[in-house]
Formats: C-alpha cells, structure tokens, sequence
C-alpha cells in the first residue's frame, strides 16, 4: 500500500508518530513534514494520513494552510486517517477532528476515527507506550484499506460507512477470516 503521512511538529512528538505510522505501514510509506509538502506528492497514494499538535485548541498554522490548499474534491477518490498529539488533560481542542473534517471537505474517505496521542507536558516527551499505539493504529489502517478495497470491489458497501465500525477492522477479519462476502454484508448492518 502506498501510503503518505503529513504532519507538523513542534518539539518532535508528531514527528515521531508520524515515522511510526509510516514504518508500521510499508515499505511504500513515507513520512513527510507539511513544510516541505509538495501537492502532487499526493498522486498515486492508497492512504494519507495527517497529523498535527494541537495549537491553541486547534491543528497548527502550517497544517492549517495545507488543509485550505487543497480546497474542495481536490481527494476525490482518497482514504484518509488524522491522528494529533496532546496533552493529557480533562479539557483541551481536537485537532484530528477538524484535519478530518478538512479532508473530507476536499473530498476524502476518511476510514477510521480520528486518533489522539499523548505526551508529558507542553513539550514532551510521549508517554510511554504511544509509539507502540501509532504502530497498533497504523495496522488497523492497513486493515481497513483491505476491508474498504474488498467491499468496494464487490459492490456491497458505501465507504462512508466505515466511520461506524470505529477500528473493528481487526476484529472482523478474525471472526470471518475467509469470508468476505459475510465481512462486507456485516459491515452495512452494523
């Protein structure tokens, strides 16, 4: 699967999500910073994923102007997952939702739910274990490209339905691991 992932930073930790993700996803998979994106590094790609730190409540500036950049449909026709990293704490913004809310705006299929990973403070580092969840999340992606090009091909399912199963992607290859018709009707019903 070819894959990008896109993603701003500023003391490292998305950065170092993002590789994971992409080393997670193949050998096809690259990370790359917004800073140095270039527009028609999106031809070709299966999935892209964006992630961001969340900046006053909000993705950051430069994830921001990419996101305007792409302006309405310009994915047409793309899968598409957003993660961004945070603070733990009861209150604070929800930069990965509103990356996806901006993908789809441009057209994209966004596969899974959005993703939160944690670090220690304003600056860091992760905690424990996050590296090791972006690995987890980036195999659920690879899992639901599967299902999605499965379903797609036989007709039984509108993407704009994975958002229901919320990373059940998994869970159903294992109940139903040769039956992919019974994957995909299960899918519409859930």
């Amino acid at each position: 699967m070819k894959a990008l992932v896109i993603y701003d930073t500023n003391f490292g930790n998305t950065k170092m999500i993002a590789e994971a993700i992409a080393k997670e996803l193949g050998k096809s998979a690259k990370a790359i910073s917004v800073s140095g994106f270039d527009l028609k590094e999106l031809k070709g790609i299966d999935l892209l994923v964006a992630g961001s730190p969340i900046v006053g409540w909000k993705p950051s500036g430069k994830m921001e102007a990419f996101l305007a950049a792409l302006g309405k449909d310009r994915l047409k026709g793309y899968k598409a997952a957003t993660f961004d990293t945070r603070v733990k704490i009861f209150i604070h913004g929800d930069a990965a939702k509103k990356i996806s809310q901006k993908l789809q705006t441009a057209g994209a299929e966004i596969i899974v739910e959005p993703q939160a990973f944690y670090v220690r403070g304003k600056e860091g580092p992760l905690f424990k274990g996050e590296k090791e969840k972006a690995m987890e999340w980036a195999g659920t992606l690879k899992t639901g490209c599967v299902i999605i090009q499965i379903c797609c091909c036989m007709r039984f399912f509108n993407v704009h339905n994975m958002l229901i199963l919320k990373g059940r992607f998994t869970e159903m290859l294992r109940i139903f691991p040769s039956q992919p018709f019974e994957v995909s009707r299960r899918m519409i019903f859930l």
